[in-house]
């Protein structure tokens, strides 16, 4: 299964060191392709400096990433409330992503874009078990 992975999920693993977030993490890697942009990445990588992450942290991002598909997408969507979020939904259409896995509430009102279902990190627990 193609899956995104917000940034707030990962600023809660690796940043806040999140021990449930940990293992949905975990579960998400062995088991799912996970897909990135290079907006995606830059903004990752953006919230780590300015939460001072350490190097460990960053390189454990740069593992998860390496292990994943990149895609470009075109950045025209215009659909959620929040616009900073948009680019998300434009790499789940051009991923083809059956899940967008997020705490952003601008997001998660949406429920659905094309054919990514946008849950939460507890909603993809529940549905992987």
């Amino acid at each position: 299964m193609k899956v995104i992975i917000d940034t707030n999920i990962f600023i809660s693993v690796i940043i806040m060191k999140s021990r449930v977030l940990k293992d949905f993490l975990d579960c998400i890697g062995g088991e799912h392709t996970l897909c990135f942009s290079e907006t995606l990445i830059q903004e990752v990588l953006s919230v780590f400096l300015r939460f001072k992450a350490t190097l460990k942290a960053i390189q454990v991002f740069q593992d998860i990433v390496s292990n994943s598909e990149l895609f470009d997408p075109d950045q025209n969507i215009k659909a959620c409330r929040d616009p900073k979020d948009d680019f998300l939904l434009d790499l789940c259409e051009v991923s083809e992503a059956e899940l967008l896995i997020t705490g952003d509430k601008d997001l998660l009102v949406l429920k659905q874009w094309e054919i990514t279902q946008i849950v939460t990190p507890k909603e993809f627990m529940g549905v992987m078990n």
